[in-house]
This record gives C-alpha cells, sequence and structure tokens, in this order.
C-alpha cells in the first residue's frame, strides 16, 4: 500500500509563527537553501522546529533571481552550479538531507527538459537522498528506472 507524505516548502519569508504552526502537519520539509529565498539561520530554524516534531528535512534549491526568471535558457552547467552551491550552504547550516525538491521555475524545468532532468538525477544519486516530484511525471518515472 502506498503511504502519502505531506511536504512543504519553508523558509521562504513566512514568519517564525507559520512554520511553527504548519510544522505539525507535516512529514516532509523543503527548506529554501539560499536561492530564491532562505540562509543559514534560516534553514537552522526550520530544521530545529523539524526534529521537534520528527519532519523529516531536505533542500529547496531554486533560481538566484527569486525564482520568478526565465528557466528555459539555463545551461546544464548552471543547474548544476545551482545546485552544488544551494546544498553546500543547506549542508553548512547542519541540516540532514533526507530529500531535495526543486522550487517553482526549475522543478517545472526538470520535467520539460531531458538533460536537465538528467542532470538533476545525476546530482541525486550522488547525493544519495531522496526526490520530492511531481507523482506520474517524467522525474519520478526516470528516477524509479
Amino acid at each position: 500500500m502506498n503511504k502519502l507524505l505531506l511536504n512543504c516548502d519553508l523558509g521562504e519569508w513566512e514568519c517564525a509563527e507559520q512554520t511553527l504552526a504548519l510544522m505539525q502537519f507535516l512529514d516532509l520539509a523543503n527548506i529554501a537553501c539560499g536561492g530564491h529565498a532562505g540562509s543559514i539561520e534560516t534553514i537552522s530554524y526550520c530544521h530545529s522546529i523539524a526534529q521537534e516534531h520528527n519532519v523529516k528535512t531536505g533542500a529547496h534549491p531554486g533560481l538566484p533571481d527569486g525564482g520568478r526568471g526565465d528557466a528555459s535558457k539555463l545551461t546544464c552547467d548552471e543547474f548544476e552550479n545551482i545546485l552544488n552551491t544551494q546544498i553546500e550552504t543547506y549542508l553548512s547550516a547542519g541540516a540532514p538531507l533526507h530529500h531535495i525538491k526543486l522550487h517553482g521555475s526549475l522543478y517545472h524545468l526538470s520535467e520539460l527538459r531531458r538533460d536537465i532532468r538528467d542532470t538533476y538525477l545525476d546530482f541525486l544519486a550522488n547525493q544519495n537522498c531522496a526526490v520530492v516530484s511531481l507523482a506520474g511525471g517524467q522525474v519520478a518515472h526516470h528516477a524509479q528506472s
């Protein structure tokens, strides 16, 4: 039987009270790690609250321009650099990397472009962590093969 896990993107400038209020309902917290939002301080805070609620934490990397720009021309090297930089920030805050869930434009780009998806899946394999992706989408399909 499949189990549904509830995840939420956090560390995206919500107030501390909101983070705390949401945490009690979650299985997974996707914590912004310095691209579109987030900092070492917000990563540490979100992780500490997650620990208190037995919530697994993961990184939520996004485009450095706030996550709202046009990612369509992003190269695989640029994408991998974003991942490396932001995962390094996430880990330097002392949070364990249970999973990665891409933010917005990167999330959709990984579904649309095979080169970006392959780069992402290779990156994930080297991180030895889970992926949070679109159910039934291309990332999920290829991650299982």
